[in-house]
């Protein structure tokens, strides 16, 4: 299997396959979400595939399993709102009570640009840090570091 624009069927034929398998008993539209997802990934960034390192499936099958897993990280995060909402809180006055309490101002200031978004996507949306690295163009390792470094930052805020 290649991935050229020739090929575009075979490839999305694939990834129905694999996100199929990943997510048994999830709803249609989920799936087809994740597919979805995972096709434009594909043709974004199908300049990174590198046939030295792997085999066009192998590395269609790790860019499905990584959008099943930010899937299911959605999923999770959504159960744990569903019961809030539920609630009834006054989330406003909460949300304000706690910033009175923590100046997480102070340490959203020391962030540098890269390690802004990828505390926001990362940490608050629930995105893959190799995903969100990737889109801005940092190595792999580099943007590990920057989000710890960002964690660590905003932790000195809540002191």
């Amino acid at each position: 299997m290649t991935l050229g624009d020739a090929h575009i069927a075979e490839v999305l034929a694939f990834l129905q396959q694999r996100v199929r398998a990943e997510l048994r008993g999830a709803e249609q539209a989920d799936q087809e979400d994740v597919v979805g997802e995972a096709v434009v990934y594909v043709l974004k960034h199908r300049d990174r595939y590198d046939r030295q390192r792997a085999t066009a499936e192998g590395w269609l099958t790790m860019v499905a399993r990584q959008h099943v897993r930010e899937h299911r990280k959605r999923i999770k995060q959504e159960r744990i709102m569903v019961p809030l909402a539920e609630e009834h809180l006054d989330v406003p006055a909460l949300a304000e009570a706690e910033a009175e309490r923590y100046d997480l101002t102070q340490g959203w200031e020391k962030l540098d640009e890269h390690e802004r978004v990828l505390f926001k996507e990362c940490v608050h949306e629930g995105q893959g840090v190799e995903l969100v690295g990737e889109t801005l163009g940092l190595p792999r390792r580099t943007a590990y570091a920057k989000l710890r470094r960002a964690i660590d930052k905003m932790k000195g805020g809540l002191a």
